[in-house]
C-alpha cells in the first residue's frame, strides 16, 4: 500500500523535473542552432585567432569587439531566462507552502473544535488546546 501512494507522487516529481528542464534547454538550443550559446563562444573564439594571425588587423580587432559584445550579450540574455524560471518556480514552491500551512491550520482548527465540543458536553479531555498559527 505504500508503495501505490509513493508511484504517483514520484511520476508527478519526475514529470515536474521534465517540465522544468525542458524550459532550461529551450534556453540552451543544440549547438548546430547559430543563437546557441556555444555558437556564439566559438565564433568569440574565432575572433580571437584571427587577431592572433594578423594583429595589426583594424577589421579582426573590430569583429572581435562586435563578438565580445555579443557574447556578452547573450550571457545576459540566458541569465535572465534561467532568472525568471528559477523566480517562477520559487513563487510556486512558496504558493505551495501557503496551501499546505492553511490545510494544516484548517485540520488544527477543526481538532479545536471536536475538543470544544468534547469539553462542552461535559467531559474532560486530556490534551491541552492547540492555537491555530496565523500565515
Amino acid at each position: 500500500m505504500v508503495r501505490s501512494r509513493l508511484r504517483p507522487r514520484c511520476r508527478v516529481e519526475w514529470s515536474t523535473r521534465d517540465q522544468e528542464l525542458s524550459k532550461v534547454e529551450s534556453i540552451f538550443p543544440g549547438s548546430r542552432s547559430s543563437s546557441s550559446l556555444g555558437n556564439t563562444i566559438s565564433q568569440y573564439f574565432s575572433a580571437w585567432q584571427d587577431v592572433a594571425s594578423d594583429p595589426s588587423s583594424m577589421s579582426a580587432r573590430t569583429a572581435l569587439t562586435e563578438q565580445a559584445s555579443s557574447l556578452a550579450m547573450q550571457i545576459n540574455s540566458d541569465s535572465t531566462q534561467l532568472g525568471m524560471i528559477s523566480s517562477g518556480d520559487r513563487q510556486r514552491g512558496e504558493s505551495a507552502d501557503h496551501v499546505g500551512q492553511n490545510n494544516i491550520a484548517t485540520q488544527i482548527a477543526s481538532l479545536n473544535g471536536q475538543i470544544q465540543r468534547v469539553t462542552i458536553s461535559g467531559n474532560n479531555p486530556k490534551i491541552c488546546w492547540i492555537s491555530v498559527p496565523s500565515f
